[in-house]
């Protein structure tokens, strides 16, 4: 699940943005590159599914111009 809040307005646009990555251990999305699992460009909340085999991941959330942000990360069992 994830919230974010507070996306600043400029000028009547939204000059908030963020995306929200799903990365293999030892993976660097500057250096090997990613897709967002989630890009935002206004306050939302919800949830997103992502199926992935077994192994080790991280979560990386590049974010501008929210007041604040919470995600959070269920294992389905």
């Amino acid at each position: 699940m994830y919230s974010f809040t507070g996306g600043k307005v400029l000028n009547g646009q939204s000059a908030a943005i963020a995306a929200i990555y799903l990365m293999d251990d030892g993976k660097d999305k500057t250096k090997d590159g990613g897709i967002p699992v989630k890009m935002l460009t206004k306050d939302e909340s919800g949830e997103t599914a992502v199926h992935k085999s077994a192994g080790k991941y991280y979560i990386d959330v590049t974010a501008a111009n929210f007041d604040g942000w919470t995600i959070s990360v269920e294992e389905k069992q």
